[in-house]
């Protein structure tokens, strides 16, 4: 598994990236699950394509509201499209993911920001942006091998749920 953080600063790597490595840390350690893992932040280093093709999941995680660098990047993530590698975008990842899978990213009025009810289900949101799919909102897609959700799984722990698909 490899955990790509989106982040521009320094704090949205403790936000938004140390709790999916806990959440992965603390499967190893229970023994529920054995992943080879690596993190490591895109806008600091460089994602070759042989890097990713030794993992057999892709993590694209979220950033800050404010946080929109990743933006200008996302001709850089095209070559996702290539490769069957199951991929999962949290917030401004599953933002990347519908771009480079022609969908429509919907702008609120109002940011989602905190627990929200979605299906019954507790979700907690840090957005500004949904999905547009068939002219309806959408929380969260699935194309081929990509999944993409505008909530963040992280905060209930609810990351490994999340990659069953």
């Amino acid at each position: 598994m490899l955990v790509i953080g989106l982040n521009n600063k320094k704090l949205s790597y403790l936000e938004f990236v140390k709790p999916l490595e806990e959440q992965i840390q603390n499967f190893q350690n229970s023994k529920v699950l054995t992943l080879n893992y690596k993190v490591f932040i895109y806008l600091k280093e460089e994602t070759k394509i042989r890097l990713l093709k030794k993992f057999d999941i892709l993590i694209l995680s979220g950033t800050a509201l404010k946080d929109f660098f990743y933006l200008y990047f996302i001709k850089e993530f095209l070559f996702l499209k290539n490769l069957r590698i199951k991929t999962f975008g949290i917030c401004a990842g599953a933002q990347i993911l519908a771009l480079i899978n022609g969908i429509k990213l919907l702008k609120l009025k109002r940011k989602m920001i905190g627990q929200y009810y979605i299906k019954n289900k507790k979700r907690f949101f840090l957005t500004s942006f949904l999905f547009l799919i068939n002219g309806k909102r959408a929380y969260s897609f699935k194309v081929g091998n990509f999944k993409g959700v505008s909530y963040h799984p992280e905060v209930y722990k609810e990351l490994i749920e999340e990659l069953k698909f």
